[in-house]
């Protein structure tokens, strides 16, 4: 079994499902993180979820996943900030707050495209390790 949920180092990978993913800082030794950091990310048209996978940083061998989240893009509405406590697979809670914003005309992205931006992430509640098993064996 792990080491004790005490130890764990955790932080979030974010993506959206056709871009570049972006991490959060690591926050040392905590069973209660709290990032409160703010992400810009570019979303398409063929974007339809953004994905949170919580991972707790080894010092030896691969990170170890801790659970993942995701956010149905259509559940947003452009202009307007909204605050969810998505349930993470493996057990848990991240208590997020994302503002979609539409742009009339984009410089990089198509017309159309979506954005997300400032995306907070205050909490996680720890994994067993069982339940991290089962995910690390989706992503096998």
């Amino acid at each position: 079994m792990r080491a004790l949920l005490c130890d764990a180092d955790p932080y979030i990978v974010l993506a959206v499902n056709d871009g570049k993913p972006v991490k959060t800082k690591v926050c040392r030794a905590t069973q209660n993180p709290n990032w409160d950091e703010r992400f810009d990310l570019s979303v398409t048209s063929r974007s339809r979820n953004v994905i949170f996978t919580i991972l707790d940083l080894d010092t030896v061998g691969q990170d170890d996943i801790m659970g993942t989240a995701n956010v149905n893009l259509d559940e947003l509405t452009s202009g307007k900030e909204k605050k969810m406590a998505l349930d993470v697979q493996g057990g848990g809670t991240l208590n997020v707050r994302l503002y979609l914003k539409m742009h009339d005309k984009p410089k990089v992205i198509k017309e159309g495209d979506k954005v997300v931006k400032q995306i907070s992430l205050p909490f996680m509640a720890p994994v067993f390790q069982s339940e991290l098993d089962v995910i690390r064996n989706e992503f096998d």
